[in-house]
């Protein structure tokens, strides 16, 4: 079936179209300011890592692939830029410091629980063998009472 009514476009072309097209190596990402904000870099340093993020992007994909996975590249790598400038901005003081890992235990606390439950094996047997020659007794002195 043939379209009989024209496509018309809804608005006339504009600034933003004017801006898309001269840029078209790098689409504009409405989030990169709350981006850029929140690692603290720059919007004008942001922009630049996006467009760094885009050109390895078409490295990895083919200029020409826009495809789900290009994008979903791009955004890490941008995330992984930011994260990288952004706390190479900081001062020392106001980046935040790895977690401290837990102190070593000393090799003595390791030998103690390894003893302890090396001695509560012994203990198990020990009570094993004592209950069975306690059962065993009982029974050879009921057969002996019978006789």
């Amino acid at each position: 079936m043939t379209n009989l009514i024209p496509i018309q476009n809804r608005r006339p072309a504009g600034r933003a179209d004017r801006v898309r097209s001269e840029d078209a190596t790098a689409p504009h990402l409405k989030m990169l300011p709350w981006l850029a904000a929140r690692h603290g870099v720059p919007p004008a340093r942001a922009e630049e890592l996006w467009r760094q993020a885009c050109a390895l992007a078409d490295l990895a994909h083919g200029a020409d692939a826009r495809t789900p996975e290009y994008w979903a590249h791009a955004i890490r790598v941008l995330l992984r830029l930011l994260r990288c400038d952004g706390a190479a901005l900081l001062a020392p003081d106001e980046v935040e410091q790895p977690p401290a890992l837990p102190a070593a235990r000393s090799a003595l606390t390791l030998i103690d629980s390894q003893r302890r439950l090396g001695v509560a094996a012994f203990d198990a047997a020990a009570a094993f063998v004592h209950a069975a020659n306690e059962y065993w007794s009982r029974a050879l002195q009921a057969r002996a009472a019978r006789r």
